[in-house]
C-alpha cells in the first residue's frame, strides 16, 4: 500500500521478474547490457553478469536516468507496468510479455511483439480459448476482482515464451528474422477474431509467432 493507498485492484498486472532470467542471461551473453529498470520493486536479480544492472535497486536511479535509459535502449521488455509508457513514447522496439487485458494492448505500435497470459478457468480446470476471452468481456478487465468473479486464474508466460519472442525481437530488428507459412497463418487467425472496437484504429502490432504455434489450441485450431 504505497502512500496509503490500496493498489491490490491492479495485482493481475504483476508478473515474477524470475521468469525473466533466462532471457537476461541470453541477451547478456550476446554482448547486450541490460537494465532492469523499476521503482520499488519486489525482488533483485541475478546481476552477477558483468552486462547486467539491476538499476531497479541501484543507488543511481533516478527519473532522469529512467527517460534517458528507455530514450536510448536497443530494445525494451516489458509487460502492463506505467512505467512502459516511457518506452512507448520513443516508439521504440518493445517486447511485451504477460499482457493479461489481451483486448488493450498498443496495437498502433509497429515495432512491438506481444506475448499474452492464458486464462485458466478454475471450475473447469481448462484454459479458455482467446475467442472465448473476447466473448465473455474478459479481454477488457481492468480490475483484480473482475477475474476472481469470473473464476479466472492468470497464468504467466514461461521462461521459454519470454526468451522465444525476445529472440525474435533481435532477429527482426537485425534484419536475421525467417517467418513462414505457419507463423503468417496464425497471426492472421489470432487478428481474424481479435475484436474492432474503439480501443483499436489500424492493427500494426504482432504476437509473438512461436508463442501462437504453441498455443494454437488456443486459436481453437
Amino acid at each position: 500500500n504505497e502512500g496509503g493507498r490500496d493498489w491490490s485492484y491492479h495485482s493481475y498486472r504483476n508478473s515474477n521478474i524470475e521468469n525473466y532470467q533466462k532471457t537476461i542471461n541470453y541477451l547478456a551473453e550476446k554482448e547486450f547490457f541490460i537494465f532492469r529498470m523499476g521503482k520499488g520493486v519486489e525482488k533483485t536479480i541475478d546481476a552477477s553478469h558483468t552486462r547486467v544492472i539491476d538499476y531497479a535497486n541501484s543507488v543511481d536511479r533516478s527519473d532522469f536516468l529512467d527517460i534517458f535509459l528507455f530514450a536510448n535502449s536497443h530494445f525494451t521488455i516489458g509487460s502492463e507496468a506505467g512505467i512502459i509508457t516511457s518506452a512507448l513514447a520513443y516508439r521504440a522496439p518493445f517486447v511485451s510479455p504477460n499482457v493479461s487485458a489481451i483486448e488493450t494492448f498498443q496495437t498502433w505500435h509497429d515495432n512491438i511483439l506481444v506475448i499474452l497470459k492464458k486464462h485458466w478457468l478454475k471450475d473447469q480446470k481448462r484454459f479458455m480459448t482467446f475467442g472465448e476471452i473476447f466473448k465473455c468481456g474478459a479481454g477488457l478487465f481492468l480490475r483484480t476482482e473482475q477475474y476472481k468473479k469470473m473464476g479466472i486464474e492468470l497464468v504467466e508466460n514461461t521462461p521459454e515464451e519470454i526468451l522465444n519472442v525476445s529472440i525474435e525481437m533481435q532477429e527482426r530488428i537485425n534484419g536475421s528474422w525467417e517467418t513462414n507459412e505457419e507463423y503468417e497463418f496464425l497471426q492472421k487467425e489470432f487478428w481474424k477474431i481479435f475484436p474492432k472496437s474503439k480501443w483499436h484504429g489500424k492493427i500494426k502490432s504482432r504476437i509473438g509467432s512461436e508463442f501462437l504455434k504453441q498455443n494454437k489450441n488456443l486459436l481453437g485450431l
